[in-house]
């Protein structure tokens, strides 16, 4: 049986139900036993409309890439956001073009065929906790722990895709449950229609309000043979769409989320390691423009070199700003303080808990010990010469591995990236810039302390208590002055070679590739090694988080795994500074305004909404219905106080994006050929 199309007997208890305005992603199967507990919140925080759960048709939802999509008609019509599709990793070249220019397929005949793209339905899901503990039963080394761990997990994903197109086994807060998924493949998808850039695709505030975001795509789904592919359930579509303070829920498969991570962990990343990382990007960009001057042909060699880094290091500026400015440190602090307290006022939880949270912290710092190391360590990746020959060499080491279907297909693709890489490097790598490069970051590296350091690399550059920079540049140039790898004819041949070719190789660089080979290998058996005493104490860290909701009444919900999560809010502006109220809808005057366009009568139509729903991420395309359980809209991204959402919601200032389904309807309207598509679609006013 279908676990969603049972979904309206286990829900039968929230009929009817005003549910709360509260952060969460919640399990569907949570909300029944959660239902006491909302109901006695709701005084201080109920939603505008009542929201009888029963009414989701949760079975219109497919899941494409990292994005959710929803089915909007019995003709397999499918409405997804174009970024999702676009970054699809088995999407095509040809496919990603097509995705991103107009396009209106009059006629059934004119739609085009997306061989490449693949969606996923959910059909059920099973808890395997008690099946996999019973064969970890006994198992008491972490890492012997975790090896069981993932044999059995692909053992019972195996055995799942006898019967089903795709399974995956998903652990519920860190190891506490564990559930077998199971979905079935959406046969094939056709392109019906993309709307022209000047009316969907205007943002020039990526993280800010208001926002101008209708960047949708129409697919449709149909079978192998060509016939039409009848989904199990599709969303009605709310013609009248969300009012201000009315409810909205979404449904989504958000991947993964940190908002139990310890206060240690929060302050390290935010005041140590994304430091760190914007110092080491602003060094490496002023090292390529001195290097290679934007006027010069060098320049032009590294211009997406430079974009790329300059984008990393916006991205990471920009999250450290927002931690300046957030409640996310105090609000950290207050719950771990609070925490303290609860333990500490009872004998018994002292002896059970006080030793686990030791423990985390003892492990918690030893990560950081071996971040910093890692992350200096991790910079090298952005000389040209020296990844490629070591993405050579595991390409060849690859080759000699591979057993199944699974392990050539994976062969080909990395085969086919590399020779892309083989092919372009020359218009895109100049010799003295890329050996420059390794030296500076070589020198960051040497300046760590001793007991971080990697005993193989200091060896192969003589790295000792100074640096000694003329004996490192010294090495560096021979090492880039006898490769044979600045040729394109060496370079494919590298290509086809084995690892043993390799090995047998006097070529310094690819000497130096199989040293980067062995450091990566011992630094990952290192950070596995951590990882699985992590994993061995995670799970009762949770069941303290967990038992200290229960004793305050609280609400409870797992952080993100990638299984299918409820989000409930409602349509409402916020206050992001003083004297400043942002209205929840953005509106087709302002998009017009913006490009300089202007109507005959200004309209009010609505074209993205603000709600209190909790959400993180990027343009996922999850379908945002009303209490009805009818389509207003589309989850795309958060304001910029949603930047820190995978750590913690913000009840204040925390608003997820979302486009109006009203302005699809209106931009479908507009002629008679977009017009069939509404016809095909339930509408409801």
């Amino acid at each position: 049986m279908r676990i969603l199309s049972c979904f309206a007997v286990m829900m039968l208890m929230l009929t009817s139900l005003a549910i709360t305005a509260k952060e969460g992603l919640w399990l569907p199967s949570q909300l029944t036993s959660l239902q006491p507990k909302l109901e006695a919140k709701q005084s201080a925080s109920a939603l505008n409309d009542t929201l009888d759960v029963t009414l989701l048709p949760l079975d219109a939802l497919v899941r494409i890439n990292a994005c959710t999509a929803s089915f909007v008609a019995s003709s397999g019509l499918i409405l997804a956001h174009a970024d999702c599709l676009t970054t699809n990793a088995n999407t095509s070249a040809q496919d990603a073009l097509l995705l991103g220019q107009p396009f209106l397929a009059s006629q059934l005949e004119q739609e085009i065929s997306l061989p490449s793209l693949q969606g996923l339905l959910l059909v059920n899901k099973t808890n395997v906790t008690v099946h996999i503990n019973r064969r970890l039963n006994g198992i008491n080394e972490p890492v012997d722990r975790a090896k069981a761990l993932l044999k059995i997990q692909n053992e019972l994903v195996k055995e799942c895709q006898i019967s089903f197109a795709y399974c995956e086994v998903l652990s519920v807060s860190h190891g506490v449950e564990y559930n077998l998924v199971k979905f079935n493949l959406v046969p094939q998808f056709r392109l019906v229609h993309v709307p022209d850039s000047s009316v969907s695709g205007f943002n020039d505030n990526e993280w800010g309000w208001p926002r101008y975001d209708a960047k949708f795509v129409i697919l449709r789904a149909i079978n192998i043979d060509g016939s039409a592919f009848n989904p199990p359930a599709f969303f009605s579509i709310a013609g009248k769409g969300a009012a201000a303070g009315s409810t909205v829920i979404t449904a989504d498969f958000p991947k993964i989320s940190a908002r139990y991570a310890d206060v240690s962990e929060v302050r390290y990343l935010f005041e140590q390691k994304y430091p760190y990382s914007v110092k080491q990007h602003e060094a490496l960009i002023a090292l390529i423009n001195q290097l290679a001057p934007s006027y010069s042909e060098k320049g032009n060699q590294y211009q997406a070199e430079l974009a790329h880094l300059n984008k990393q290091m916006l991205a990471e500026k920009k999250l450290i700003e927002r931690y300046r400015h957030s409640e996310l440190i105090t609000k950290k602090e207050k719950q771990k303080e609070q925490l303290s307290s609860w333990i500490e006022s009872s004998t018994v939880r002292k002896q059970l808990y006080e030793p686990r949270l030791i423990q985390l912290t003892m492990l918690l710092d030893k990560q950081q010990f071996m971040a910093n190391r890692n992350s200096a360590f991790s910079f090298l990746r952005y000389v040209k010469l020296p990844t490629l020959a070591l993405d050579l060499y595991k390409l060849a080491l690859a080759k000699e591995r591979a057993v199944t279907a699974t392990d050539f297909a994976n062969v080909a693709k990395l085969q086919e990236r590399l020779q892309s890489r083989v092919l372009n490097l020359q218009d895109e790598f100049d010799e003295r810039v890329d050996r420059e490069l390794s030296l500076h970051l070589l020198r960051q590296y040497a300046s760590l302390p001793s007991s971080a350091r990697i005993s193989a690399l200091d060896n192969y550059f003589a790295l000792g208590d100074s640096f000694n920079v003329e004996v490192v540049r010294h090495k560096l140039e021979a090492m880039y002055r006898g490769t044979a790898l600045k040729e394109l004819s060496q370079r494919e041949l590298w290509l086809e070679q084995s690892a043993k070719q390799f090995e047998a190789s006097n070529d310094p660089m690819l000497h130096f590739a199989q040293t980067l080979y062995l450091i990566q290998n011992a630094l990952e058996l290192e950070r596995f090694e951590l990882q699985s005493e992590l994993a061995a104490i995670r799970p009762s860290i949770m069941e303290i988080h967990h038992a200290y909701a229960d004793v305050h009444g609280e609400l409870f919900y797992a952080d993100a795994n990638g299984d299918l999560r409820l989000s409930l809010g409602i349509v409402r502006g916020y206050q992001p500074s003083d004297a400043i109220w942002y209205q929840p809808f953005s509106t087709l005057k302002g998009l017009l305004a913006k490009t300089n366009v202007q109507p005959a009568t200004p309209t009010a139509m609505p074209v993205n909404f603000l709600s209190t729903i909790d959400s993180f991420g990027r343009y996922n395309g999850a379908p945002t219905l009303n209490a009805k359980g009818e389509l207003v809209g589309m989850l795309l991204t958060g304001v910029e106080e949603n930047q820190l959402a995978y750590w913690h919601y913000d009840t204040q200032s925390s608003r997820a994006v979302h486009l109006d389904i009203r302005y699809v309807i209106w931009l479908l309207r507009q002629n008679s050929d977009t017009s069939r598509l509404l016809r095909e679609m339930s509408i409801k006013y």
